[in-house]
Parts: structure tokens; sequence; C-alpha cells
């Protein structure tokens, strides 16, 4: 896996994480069981195309994945491998944060 994986999040989601200390996924991760993540630059644009389609004020999360529980997995819908996390991130996981607006 690279050293690297990817969260993108809205400028509330990123907000919330800051002042939380921790970022516990978003509507759909919560509801999937896992956080939503991409291993390389190019998954997070084919990501942003596809999930969040003219959203403003998106910010691309880099995050270091080591001690981390994440599982690389085949998407169903896409046939494309995906780290998936299985826990809560800890802000002191993040690396670098973009904004991609």
């Amino acid at each position: 896996m690279s050293t690297t994986i990817y969260k993108i999040m809205t400028e509330k989601e990123l907000k919330t994480f800051q002042n939380s200390g921790v970022f516990e996924g978003s509507p759909l991760d919560q509801q999937d069981g896992y956080i939503h993540c991409s291993a390389s630059i190019e998954q997070t644009l084919k990501i942003i195309s596809k999930f969040f389609q003219g959203q403003k004020n998106l910010k691309r999360v880099e995050i270091n994945p080591d001690g981390l529980d994440v599982r690389l997995e085949i998407s169903p819908r896409s046939g494309i491998t995906y780290p998936h996390v299985y826990q809560y991130i800890p802000l002191d996981k993040v690396t670098h944060i973009e904004d991609l607006s």
C-alpha cells in the first residue's frame, strides 16, 4: 500500500474532524461500516467526478495509514481496489489538507 491514503471531505466534515480530533466518517461511510478512501490522486479524481460532481468547498485530506485498520478491498461496483479504513481516523494521522475548490 502507498504511504498515503486520501479522503475527500466537505468543508463541514473537515471542521467537525478538526474540532473533535477524530473522523467518524461521512454518512455513506457510516452506512457502509468503513471509511472510503483512495490510494492515489487518480482514484481521488475518479471519486470526485462520480460522487462529488458540482459540489464546492471540497478538501482532499492526506492520511498516514500506519497503525490504522486499513484493508485493500475490491469495489463490487467498479472492480477497482480501494483502501477502506475500519476505525475512526485520529487527527494526528493527517499529513496534508488540500483545498479542491
